[in-house]
């Protein structure tokens, strides 16, 4: 190439912000944080959060809110430009921590009688089996007991008396 040539490029780098300006690092001990990025119809929207007020806003790109307004999103790594207060911050997504979780050491609660037992495809608990006379035999107590209460119900409106209260229905009867 000739010197011709090379007077044609652009001597400012497409990574530097123009004015000359650094390319900002991730912003330490900032007050406000990046806690979520979503992509909606109107485009990305960006969660930010302040500890001191435990307020969080959903805004999108150049969306101004009375704190903050968000300047840019860089999804390489996973961080907004800031303009909070006047100063401009980098925020870096905040990694959610689950501090204190513990394997649970006790076998399940019992299940609840004339429930419906569900057992995820993993799970190694054995789950007890309702056979299909139990199950109808169930499904016939709950019957009987929506019967009674519109028959109460009924007999109460016609009469102009208050209903009398639910009895709880006894399982296994």
């Amino acid at each position: 190439m000739s010197d011709q040539s090379y007077a044609a490029i652009s001597s400012e780098s497409p990574f530097i912000p123009k004015g000359g300006q650094q390319a900002l690092a991730a912003t330490e001990n900032s007050p406000i944080e990046f806690r979520g990025v979503i992509s909606t119809a109107e485009g990305l929207t960006f969660g930010i959060y302040e500890p001191a007020t435990q307020k969080g806003s959903w805004v999108t790109e150049g969306e101004k809110t009375q704190a903050f307004v968000v300047r840019s999103y860089d999804a390489s790594k996973a961080a907004v430009t800031v303009e909070y207060q006047g100063q401009v911050q980098t925020l870096v997504l905040k990694e959610a921590k689950f501090e204190g979780t513990v394997a649970p050491t006790s076998a399940p609660p019992p299940p609840v009688a004339g429930m419906a037992q569900t057992r995820p495809a993993n799970s190694s608990i054995p789950q007890p089996s309702m056979n299909q006379a139990d199950e109808a035999k169930r499904l016939e107590t709950v019957a009987a007991e929506v019967r009674r209460r519109r028959a109460a119900r009924q007999a109460a409106n016609q009469s102009g008396a208050q209903p009398a209260p639910a009895q709880p229905a006894q399982p296994g009867r």
